[in-house]
């Protein structure tokens, strides 16, 4: 699955693409992707982007006049960077903390790290707006929680694994399912903020028994919706990880699982949960 590097045409602005019947992507700069999804009387904005140009004027734009609600699958800084443009955001409890840390300087490192060792064009940190602003209001969701937006409704899924509060959001009548970065064909699984291995493969179980809900998976950072196959691959990968090391290593070593087009990157002290440790 190629990493959406469609600005490399149009680094001018951000990049928008129509996915379905009144459903955008939106590409943040080659740093992220964010989704507007509308509905009869409102909409939902999926994550922020990293906050480097005015995404609320796109959001406002996207959404024709509809009040919204802005959502996030989790807290790193390329989805939480540009909430500051709101007045008000949704995430989990968990992700709380993370979201309210994506700072100014995390923002602008985060835009080397992708200029410099991903080497995708991207906008420079000279022309990028970053600034420190207000803080929104934050409003907790967690699973079971419905979103009516008139004729099309957002279920929300708790989806622990890149992040211990990871989110995903299903639009029911679309059968389209909001990964994050839940599902990933090249996922960073050795983060601090990262579950165990064996956690991530409980919530990988749980979206392949969600599968009669939903026909399409649309990840982060990526040009095209995630496959079946290739969702049904990442959750092979995890699963040879898991039986691989059946204890945790005791050095923290970063290591690479591959399986096909699928990469997860992860730590050996972090494969089984602390109850198996």
């Amino acid at each position: 699955m190629a990493i959406d590097q469609s600005l490399k045409i149009k680094p001018e602005g951000y990049g928008i693409d129509k996915i379905a019947d009144g459903i955008y992507k939106v590409n943040d700069y080659n740093l992220s992707t964010m989704f507007v999804i509308n509905g009869e009387t409102s909409s939902v904005v999926i994550d922020t982007g990293t906050g480097v140009g005015d995404f609320k004027a796109v959001a406002d734009r996207l959404t024709d006049g509809r009040p919204y609600k802005v959502i996030l699958t989790h807290g790193h800084t390329d989805h939480a960077g540009g909430r500051g443009q709101f007045g008000a955001i949704a995430v989990s409890e968990q992700d709380l903390a993370l979201a309210k840390k994506a700072s100014v300087a995390m923002r602008k490192g985060y835009i080397f790290i992708v200029k410099r060792f991903m080497g995708f064009r991207t906008i420079s940190r000279k022309k990028a707006v970053i600034k420190k602003s207000a803080e929104p209001e934050y409003e907790i969701i967690k699973e079971g929680d419905v979103f009516d937006l008139g004729g099309r409704h957002i279920r929300v899924f708790a989806a622990p694994g890149h992040t211990k509060g990871s989110l995903v959001f299903l639009a029911e009548e679309d059968r389209i399912l909001f990964s994050g970065d839940t599902l990933n064909t090249n996922m960073l699984m050795f983060l601090s903020e990262s579950t165990s291995i064996e956690d991530y493969v409980k919530t990988l179980e749980k979206l392949e028994g969600l599968a009669p809900l939903y026909d399409t998976v649309w990840a982060s950072h990526l040009s095209a919706a995630i496959t079946l196959a290739e969702r049904d691959e990442i959750k092979k990968c995890a699963c040879e990880i898991l039986e691989r090391n059946k204890r945790n290593s005791l050095l923290p070593v970063i290591a690479f699982a591959r399986c096909g087009t699928t990469v997860i990157i992860h730590r050996k002290s972090r494969i089984r949960s602390k109850k198996h440790s």
